[in-house]
Formats: structure tokens, C-alpha cells, sequence
């Protein structure tokens, strides 16, 4: 998988406008979780695509279950963004659940946007926080978005990642290569890789 550099004031939002501008055309359907992080909603807006919610149940601690992603697809629906663990629940969506969800999405030829800025901050070793691209299939057709600014606690490096396959082929979708990036002050960027580079070598 290829990364490429999208910088956001969170860490990850101008990262998800890539993977929604390279997805989605006018009209098209895309699934989110609901309740969800508000800005998603914004953001599809933006790419003139529309949000079918999946709905996710206090019963259920929030996690995204896929016979609900199975009912919540149209015709129209060309992508599945997940959040795991989510903003704002927390939520993440366990291993044998998260097979199930991989699987609904490859039988209806789905892009899956997998926002996982949150996972760092799982602190129960006793919970699995597994990525559906590791997922048999997944890796073809899945946009891993992370956060360097949240994962390495540097705020004012406002940078985020696109993690894509080359199969995506941004190019060939007629839009060309997109880079949104900036950065608040070489000291931030400097801090920020020092954090990447011990947190990798600690690994």
C-alpha cells in the first residue's frame, strides 16, 4: 500500500476528503456511522455525494454490526467509511464483527474509508483493535486514514496520512493527484518525527 501526505487541522479530515473525492462521484451513496463524528456529514456535502446513516446501538456499545451495514446499502452506495475506535463512542468493532463487516463489503464491491486516528489510544490490552484492510480482500479496496498530530501528541504538526493500494489509481478517476498539506512550524514537524521514529523503535 502507497501512503499519501494529507494534512488537516485534526490530523486526518483533509486526509478523509482525498479518499471521498476519490471514491464518490455526484449522487452517489455513502454509509456512516450514525452516531458518528459531525464532520463526516459535512464533508460528503462538500463532494456533492449523499450519507445514508447506519444506525448503531446503545444495546450493542455502539459498535457497527454488519447485518446493519447489509440493510443500509442502495443501489447508489459506492463506499462504507468506519471509525473504530470511534469518535465520539469509542466504540471498536470486534474481530469476528469487523470479518463480517469485510465481507458485506467485497459481495457489494464497496471502498471501505477506515479512519483510525483513535488507535493508539487503546489501553485494555485484553482488546483486539484490528484493521479491516487486514481483512481477507480489504486490502484491495480499503483507504486507511491515520493522524500523525493525535498518534505522536504534537499539535501544531496538523498532519494526517492517507494510506491507499495503487490499485485506487487516483489519477485515472480524472481528478488528478490532490495534496493538501501544511504545517505550523518546522520545530512541530522536527517533534513530530522524533515521537514517529521512538514510538517505531519501541515497537
Amino acid at each position: 500500500m502507497n501512503e499519501l501526505a494529507g494534512g488537516c487541522h485534526a490530523g486526518g479530515m483533509e486526509a478523509i476528503y482525498l479518499a471521498l473525492i476519490a471514491t464518490l462521484d455526484i449522487g452517489d451513496d455513502i454509509l456512516i456511522p450514525d452516531p458518528g463524528y459531525a464532520n463526516y456529514f459535512g464533508q460528503v456535502r462538500m463532494v456533492h455525494a449523499n450519507v445514508v446513516p447506519v444506525p448503531l446501538s446503545a444495546a450493542n456499545g455502539f459498535r457497527m454490526r454488519a447485518a446493519d451495514v447489509e440493510a443500509a446499502i442502495t443501489p447508489r452506495t459506492k463506499v462504507l467509511l468506519l471509525n473504530s475506535p470511534s469518535n465520539p463512542t469509542g466504540a471498536i468493532i470486534d474481530p469476528d464483527e469487523l470479518a463480517a463487516i469485510a465481507e458485506v463489503a467485497v459481495s457489494h464491491d464497496l471502498w471501505v474509508i477506515s479512519d483510525e486516528v483513535y488507535r493508539a489510544f487503546v489501553y485494555d490490552d485484553d482488546v483486539r483493535c484490528l484493521s479491516i484492510a487486514s481483512m481477507p480482500g480489504m486490502k484491495e479496496r480499503t483507504i486507511v486514514v491515520d493522524s500523525f498530530s493525535k498518534t505522536f501528541a504534537v499539535r501544531l504538526l496538523h498532519e494526517g496520512k492517507v494510506v491507499v493500494t495503487p490499485a485506487l489509481g487516483f489519477g485515472s478517476r480524472g481528478r488528478g493527484f490532490v495534496r493538501m498539506s501544511y504545517v505550523g512550524t518546522a520545530q512541530a514537524t522536527a517533534e513530530g518525527l522524533r515521537r514517529m521514529r521512538a514510538w517505531l523503535e519501541s515497537l
